[in-house]
């Protein structure tokens, strides 16, 4: 499992990491649901999501609720 630090996209490693090609995780949602063209490049499966974590809806509090990033508590958690 990759894990999620806190609920709080970051495009900046996004735009980073894909030579700008994904600048942001909003424009790229779609890879939530399905990273495979990602992996196929040799990007570690779910990576997207752990960078995106609020895009992709796969925050999760210490109790393994989902958080969606509002309410301005960073959430601690792992990706599932």
């Amino acid at each position: 499992k990759l894990r999620c630090v806190s609920c709080v996209d970051d495009d900046t490693q996004l735009a980073e990491a894909t030579g700008n090609a994904l600048p942001n995780c909003a424009g790229a949602a779609f890879y939530c649901d399905d990273d495979s063209v990602l992996v196929s490049e040799g990007v570690p499966a779910n990576w997207f999501s752990s960078v995106c974590p609020v895009t992709c809806g796969t925050c999760e509090d210490s109790g393994g609720r989902r958080m969606d990033g509002d309410g301005g508590v960073d959430a601690i958690g792992w990706l599932i």
